[in-house]
C-alpha cells in the first residue's frame, strides 16, 4: 500500500468529527464485512437515516471466522463519540438480545469507536468472563485503520468521501461520473448500452 492509497489513524480520528460520520459508520463497517469476511451468511448495518432507527447498530453471521469478523451471529454497536469507556458500557448494559432470536452465549458482542480507546482489549475481557455472550471484542480507531489496511476496495471508498485524492485508482461510480460529464449533455447508461 502507498502512502497515497493509505487511511491513517489521524485520518480517521479527522474524519469521525465530521457531520456525516455518524451516519456512514455503519456503512464503512457493512463495506469492510463485506470485502474481508469469509462465507458471510447475513450482514445488516443500517446506515444513513437508518442510524436512528433504534436497536444494534450492526448484525453479522458468518460461516467463517477472519482477523476482524468472528464465526457465526455476531451483534455490533458503533460509534465515533468521544468518552469511549462511557459509551461502550451504556451500549453493552442494554443489550441483551440477538436479532435472530439465537442465544446470547451462542454470538459475538463487538463494540467499535472509532476513537484512541486504549482500554478496550481490557473491557472486551473483562465482558468476556461474565459469560453473557460468547466473546466481547472491543474495537478502537487502531483497530478500524489496520482492518482498512486489509480492505482497498472499501478504503479507496472512504478516501472519496473524505475527499482525498487519489492517483490511479477510481470507483466505478467516479470513474462512470468523469466519463459521462465529459459530453453536454451527460452520456447516460442507456445511450451507452443501446445496441446491445
Amino acid at each position: 500500500m502507498t502512502s497515497w492509497s493509505a487511511v491513517t489513524r489521524d485520518d480517521l480520528l479527522s474524519w469521525a468529527n465530521s457531520d456525516g460520520a455518524p451516519s456512514a459508520l455503519p456503512e464503512l463497517i457493512r463495506r469492510l464485512v463485506l470485502e474481508t469476511g469469509d462465507g458471510v451468511q447475513a450482514v445488516d448495518f443500517p446506515g444513513g437515516s437508518g442510524v436512528t432507527t433504534g436497536g444494534f447498530d450492526g448484525f453479522v453471521r458468518t460461516a467463517n471466522a477472519t482477523a476482524f469478523i468472528p464465526i457465526g451471529a455476531s451483534v455490533w454497536e458503533l460509534s465515533v463519540r468521544k468518552g469511549a469507556a462511557a459509551k461502550a458500557d451504556e451500549d453493552y448494559v442494554k443489550r441483551n438480545q440477538v436479532p435472530d432470536g439465537s442465544p446470547t452465549f451462542q454470538a459475538t458482542y463487538l463494540q467499535l469507536i472509532c476513537r484512541p480507546w486504549i482500554k478496550a482489549d481490557e473491557w472486551a475481557r473483562d465482558r468476556s468472563i461474565e459469560g453473557r455472550w460468547r466473546e466481547v471484542r472491543g474495537y478502537n480507531v487502531d483497530h478500524l485503520t489496520t482492518w482498512l489496511e486489509h480492505a482497498p476496495a472499501t478504503r479507496q471508498w472512504l478516501l472519496e468521501r473524505m475527499g482525498r485524492p487519489t492517483v490511479g485508482i477510481h470507483s466505478g461510480t467516479e470513474w462512470w461520473e468523469r466519463w459521462a460529464s465529459a459530453t453536454e449533455p451527460k452520456l447516460t447508461p442507456e445511450v451507452v448500452l443501446a445496441q446491445r
